[in-house]
């Protein structure tokens, strides 16, 4: 259990991506402990804010807010943002105003951002078109939900949300299920020559393919992403530990091989009574200390060993879930 600025922590995951122009960046959703949820507007409002924080009383915050949490400009200021699809934000912005923070049907929260006029642009943001610059004023309505402490202490772009457990399982595997950058190439004749593609003992192409363009598909691998896979930094965090347990009906465990293996080397792999869920009863009738325990409960208690394909008792007690 560890203490955020939300307070106790029971659940974590973080997952990293690397965007094709910049550094790391990092999608946690974390799970507060029953006494810490935020369940009302006021809780919500000591925690996130939707706001430009005053010039005079919070200069510190002022600055980093106009620096980091910004959206935009988008919309009819600069309708070629790359947020703007059809006419209109992708990230629903800009946001409407509302005097008091309030949930949807779904559980979101609409944060509290008040009409209070407009405020001049910040330095920082004035770096596009000079035209679309003046137009542009910086509103309530395009600030990014943000933790001042937060802010402040890291200097950087850290959106924070509050969100529902529905919503937050399709945002998480959105993250660690999509897969690497890839990039699509084609190549082509550039000054009338024939393209060579090849060594200098063999040419796979001699003249411009016209009627077909072969498209390749490259994974991409930005200069970031490869100095942190160099370091063994981790890609993905998860907190307790997660292991799929599974189950089978009487002799009807999954058996694998390849299409070149022959039958006697598939029967002497297989071991009837290797499985996980043939093990755990086997177990149960030798040791009765793990009988009050539901399959997927057994792991608090025995760990799994898959070169031995049996359970131990474990040592030591750890947060793991099956």
């Amino acid at each position: 259990m560890h203490h955020s600025i939300a307070g106790y922590l029971c659940r974590g995951v973080c997952t990293i991506e690397f965007q094709k122009r910049g550094l790391p960046h990092a999608h946690i959703v974390l799970w507060l402990c029953d006494g810490d949820k935020l369940m009302c507007s006021e809780e919500i409002d000591s925690i996130i804010s939707a706001k430009i924080p005053d010039k005079d009383s919070d200069p510190i915050g002022y600055e980093v807010v106009g620096q980091f949490m910004m959206h935009g400009p988008c919309g009819e200021a600069n309708p070629r943002c790359p947020c703007m699809v059809h006419g209109k934000c992708t990230k629903y912005y800009p946001k409407p105003y509302t005097n008091n923070t309030t949930m949807d049907s779904d559980g979101y929260a609409s944060y509290r951002r008040r009409d209070v006029g407009r405020t001049p642009p910040h330095s920082s943001l004035i770096g596009f078109d000079s035209i679309i610059a003046y137009v542009f004023h910086v509103l309530h309505k395009h600030v990014v939900p943000y933790n001042r402490g937060l802010l402040v202490k890291y200097q950087a772009h850290i959106n924070v949300e509050r969100c529902n457990r529905l919503k937050s399982i399709k945002y998480l595997f959105k993250y660690i299920g999509k897969g690497p950058d890839k990039v699509t190439a084609v190549m082509e004749r550039v000054d009338g020559a024939s393209t060579v593609i090849g060594t200098s003992t063999s040419i796979l192409w001699e003249k411009q393919l016209d009627e077909v363009k072969n498209y390749l598909s490259y994974r991409y691998l930005s200069s970031a992403e490869a100095c942190w896979r160099i370091f063994e930094f981790s890609i993905h965090h998860r907190e307790p530990y997660v292991q799929r347990l599974f189950f089978h009906l009487e002799d009807e465990h999954e058996v694998r091989f390849r299409d070149d293996d022959s039958l006697p080397e598939i029967l002497g792999r297989i071991r009837p009574h290797g499985t996980i869920f043939v093990q755990w009863m086997l177990n149960n009738r030798r040791d009765e200390s793990g009988r009050d325990l539901i399959f997927f409960r057994y792991l608090t208690r025995y760990r799994w060993d898959n070169a031995g394909k049996f359970w131990a008792q474990r040592k030591q007690n750890i947060d793991v879930v099956g």
